[in-house]
């Protein structure tokens, strides 16, 4: 199945709506689901679609820092898939300036995510107190999985993309997904 639509029921209100494209899965099988991938904002209802860019609604109630854009199409990171390996790797020493340039007008700043027992098993950028940030993996072949998720606090809804780019700069989305939240 390429669509989970959680509905927001009470206690919490919230409602999450993900589709991906699935390995194996043929067009027919994808295109038979996409259109139950929908969403609600206020009394209007979208749907969602995996095509690796921040949906119209959400990119309204984003503001980036003054001067900076905003990442609205993962795709826009593909050239910066070795720079953002450095950066996570270079994040790992405390000392170190771990910054990163994703051409939004401002640099971003790598931290490496740890367990319990100190171990990471990802990084974070961060570009300030911005509406952005992006979750970074790094895989075998110098694959680098990234998720770049965008937050419009004042109407709580959320917005995520996921992408791997591969060394040769190749960036195929591969899951989106929306949280919202209705008020009882």
């Amino acid at each position: 199945m390429s669509v989970h639509k959680m509905t927001p029921d009470a206690p919490f209100w919230s409602g999450i709506t993900r589709i991906q494209r699935k390995a194996g899965e043929t067009q027919e099988q994808f295109d038979a689901t996409k259109d139950q991938a929908t969403f609600q904002v206020g009394q209007e209802t979208h749907t969602l679609q995996l095509d690796g860019k921040v949906d119209d609604i959400v990119l309204q109630g984003l503001r980036p820092g003054y001067g900076d854009t905003l990442i609205s199409d993962i795709r826009q990171l593909a050239n910066h898939g070795s720079a953002i390996r450095e950066a996570c790797l270079k994040s790992e020493d405390v000392f170190s300036n771990a910054e990163v340039d994703l051409g939004t007008g401002s640099p971003w700043y790598a931290f490496p995510d740890k367990d319990e027992k100190y171990q990471t098993y990802g990084y974070t950028l961060v570009n300030g107190p911005g509406p952005q940030t992006v979750s970074v993996k790094l895989e075998d072949n110098n694959v680098v999985d990234v998720c770049v998720s965008s937050k419009d606090n004042a109407r709580d809804l959320g917005h995520s993309m996921r992408a791997k780019i591969g060394a040769d700069g190749t960036c195929e989305p591969h899951l989106e997904g929306i949280s919202w939240k209705i008020s009882p």
